[in-house]
């Protein structure tokens, strides 16, 4: 520690005495680091594969826990009976009596636990995966589903309250013209 003391006195004093040179330094410092900052990606955490699915049926408001029940057990059986990749399915509906999850009472994740991409034989990526499920419950009537990994869901909800990866929001002083922006 002591020759960093011995160090530090002259290091000062030259910089006093340096003032120009220690000014330009620092402008170029600080002009790479905006445009290394304006030609950075806009995403900082980077989407890992976690290597399972989360389904997350989007069905009609109030929608009741019985037909909430029969969709999320019809999405398990299809998806069980058809897929191969499929190791296990579980669903999860409804809010946690502790509201640590801003999950409303009527939506569901139907968290899907795949084996080994070795084992596959439906799809050779997630992507063209994701696809097949899309259409083997297209038959399903009155639901469309979102799919995402179930750390980078978690992740989503936490950072912006949504759950989908990209969210609109519409700040305005009075329902209807919310309403009427929000259909343009």
């Amino acid at each position: 520690m002591n020759w960093l003391n011995k160090l530090y006195d002259p290091t000062i004093q030259w910089a006093l005495q340096s003032k120009k040179l220690v000014l330009g330094i620092a402008t170029v410092l600080l002009g790479i680091s905006i445009y290394i900052f304006t030609t950075m990606g806009g995403e900082f955490v980077p989407t890992l594969d976690e290597g399972d699915f989360v389904i997350q049926p989007v069905l009609k408001t109030g929608t009741s826990l019985k037909r909430t029940v029969e969709i999320t057990t019809k999405i398990e059986q299809i998806l069980l009976d058809k897929f191969p990749e499929v190791k296990q399915v579980v669903t999860r509906i409804g809010a946690a009596e502790v509201p640590t999850d801003p999950m409303s009472m009527e939506e569901s994740d139907v968290i899907i636990i795949l084996k080994p991409k070795k084992e596959w034989v439906s799809a050779s990526s997630k992507d063209e995966l994701a696809d097949k499920f899309k259409e083997a419950l297209a038959i399903i009537p009155g639901m469309e589903v979102e799919f995402t990994q179930p750390i980078e869901m978690r992740f989503n909800e936490l950072i912006t309250g949504v759950r989908a990866d990209i969210a609109i929001k519409i700040l305005v002083r009075t329902y209807k013209y919310s309403a009427k922006r929000g259909m343009k």
